[in-house]
C-alpha cells in the first residue's frame, strides 16, 4: 500500500488492477496490544464526500465505527447524510425543510434501528403529519423519508431490502397551484405594474414565482439570443435560447436598477411582498379566481409550451424538471391545440413532399 493525501496520514490508497481505492487505517490498543483495522472509503476522492467519511471515521459515527447497537440507527443515518453531497448540493431552502424534518423524524426515532421500519409504520407516519402539520407538509415528511432510506440503500449499501416509503400514495397538489384560466391571464393587463411583470417574467421564463421576480436585466442577452435562468430547487444555473417576443417585453420595462423588479439600485424585490400585491390583486377578480396562486402560473408556462408542440426533452431544457413531471403537465394540456399542432406539421410536411416529387 501506497500512502497518498499528506494533510491525512491515516488515508491509504492500494492499487488493484489498476484501479485505486481508499481506505483508513484506524489503530486501538487494548491490553497493551495495538490492532490495525482497514476502513475502505467508497467516496471519490475529489468530493466533499472524501473528507467527511474520513472526519466521522475519526470521531466515531462512521457506520464501521460506531457500536454495532448503534450502527443502523435514525441517529447513524441522518448524520451521514447531512454531510453528503446528496444533502449539501441542495439549496438553502430544500435543505432547511429536509433538515426540519429529520429533527422531527430523529425526536421520535433517533435510537431506532431504521432496518426495521414497516411500510405500514411509514403509512401511519404519513396519516398522523397529515393531521398534525397539514397534506403538503405531510407529503415533504414523506418525500425526505424516502430519500434517507434511498441514500441508506444506495450510498451507505445498509442491509435494508427496500425502500418502504416509495410508491405510498401521497396527498398530492392542492388546488391553489392548478395552472392558470385564459380569463384570469388576460386580466393582467390591468395588474398593478409590479403584479404583472412578476407573472409575465414566470410565463415567459417557465420559473419559479422567487427565481423570476428576482431576475436582473443582465440575464437576458440579445447577442447570444439567451436567458439565464435560475433553479433554486436545484441551485442550478444555466443557459436557454430566448424568443424575440420574451426580448421585447424585457426592452420595453422601466430600468431603475440592476434587477426587473428592483428593492434598490443593487437588491430585487422579495418574494413576500409581491406575493401580498398578487393575493390584493387576486382579491378584485371573480372569486372563482381565489384558488390560483403565483406557483399555479409557472403550470401555465409549462402548459402553454405542450400546447405550442413544445416536445417533453424541450419542455425539460427550459424548466429544468423530470421527464415524470414534465409527463404529468403534459396531460392537462389541450387536446384541440396539440392536435391542431400534428395536423398542421403533417399538412407542411405533405407540401413538402408533393412539392419536391
Amino acid at each position: 500500500m501506497a500512502r497518498d493525501y499528506s494533510n491525512l496520514p491515516r488515508v491509504i490508497r492500494k492499487s488493484v488492477k489498476g484501479r485505486a481505492y481508499y481506505y483508513y487505517r484506524a489503530t486501538k490498543t487494548e491490553a497493551g496490544q495495538t490492532r490495525e483495522k482497514y476502513i475502505r472509503i467508497d467516496a471519490d476522492p475529489a468530493s466533499p464526500d472524501f473528507l467527511a467519511a474520513v472526519r466521522m471515521i475519526e470521531n466515531g459515527t462512521h457506520a464501521a465505527t460506531a457500536p454495532r447497537s448503534a450502527r443502523y440507527t435514525w441517529q447513524m443515518l441522518c448524520d451521514q447524510f447531512k454531510v453528503s453531497s446528496d444533502f449539501l448540493r441542495n439549496s438553502i431552502k430544500h435543505r432547511s425543510n429536509q433538515d426540519k424534518w429529520m429533527t422531527r423524524i430523529l425526536d421520535a426515532n433517533g435510537s431506532k434501528d431504521v432496518r426495521k421500519l414497516t411500510r405500514a409504520e411509514v403509512k401511519r407516519a404519513h396519516q398522523r403529519a397529515t393531521e398534525k402539520y397539514g397534506t403538503r407538509a405531510a407529503d415533504h415528511y414523506l418525500q425526505t423519508t424516502s430519500k434517507l432510506l434511498s441514500f441508506a440503500i444506495q450510498e451507505l449499501e445498509w442491509p435494508i431490502a427496500s425502500n418502504v416509503a416509495t410508491g405510498i400514495k401521497k396527498n398530492g397538489t392542492q388546488s391553489a397551484y392548478e395552472p392558470w384560466p385564459a380569463e384570469m391571464i388576460d386580466a393582467l393587463d390591468d395588474a398593478p405594474a409590479e403584479v404583472a411583470i412578476a407573472c409575465r417574467l414566470i410565463l415567459l421564463t417557465g420559473q419559479r414565482p422567487t427565481a423570476g421576480i428576482v431576475m436582473r436585466f443582465d440575464a437576458f442577452d440579445r447577442s447570444r439570443e439567451l436567458m439565464t435562468l435560475h433553479n433554486m430547487k436545484g441551485d442550478r444555473i444555466f443557459d436557454v435560447y430566448c424568443p424575440p417576443e420574451t426580448f421585447a417585453y424585457i426592452d420595453s420595462l422601466p430600468r431603475t436598477g440592476a434587477h426587473i423588479l428592483p428593492q434598490t439600485a443593487t437588491t430585487p424585490r422579495g418574494y413576500h411582498p409581491i406575493e401580498k400585491a398578487f393575493r390584493e390583486w387576486r382579491a378584485t377578480l371573480d372569486p372563482r379566481f381565489a384558488k390560483f396562486s403565483l406557483h399555479g402560473l409557472r403550470k401555465s408556462a409549462i402548459q402553454g409550451m405542450a400546447e405550442a408542440g413544445y416536445s417533453d426533452a424541450e419542455i425539460q431544457s427550459v424548466t429544468d424538471q423530470s421527464a415524470q413531471t414534465v409527463a404529468m403537465y403534459r396531460k392537462r394540456a389541450s387536446r384541440i391545440r396539440l392536435s391542431k399542432n400534428a395536423a398542421q406539421r403533417a399538412s407542411r410536411e405533405a407540401a413538402r413532399r408533393s412539392t419536391d416529387n
